[in-house]
């Protein structure tokens, strides 16, 4: 594994054992400096979850977890990847 590559995409629970998913994919995305694509998977439907989420540009799916909406979600992420890569190659 590459360590100094960042992840395609992260998913992370809400609720880990010594602190939360949202605080985890910001420590990710510092650590990396870049904007990786994350989802949160939460049975938490609190307002607070809900807008730190979209503050912070991370997608929400709550449990029970449809794994259609997870697969949907994981390509729409492979797809922009590659169409971001397509034009910074168009651009070069």
């Amino acid at each position: 594994t590459d360590h100094s590559r960042p992840p395609d995409v992260i998913v992370a629970d809400y609720h880990l054992l010594n602190e939360n998913g949202l605080d985890m994919i910001g420590f990710a995305r510092e650590t990396f400096q870049t904007e990786i694509p994350a989802i949160l998977l939460t049975a938490d439907r609190s307002k607070e979850v809900r807008q730190r989420a979209e503050d912070e540009n991370v997608t929400v799916l709550h449990k029970p977890l449809r794994p259609a909406a997870l697969r949907s979600l994981l390509s729409h992420f492979h797809h922009a990847r590659q169409d971001n890569a397509s034009a910074q190659n168009a651009a070069q």
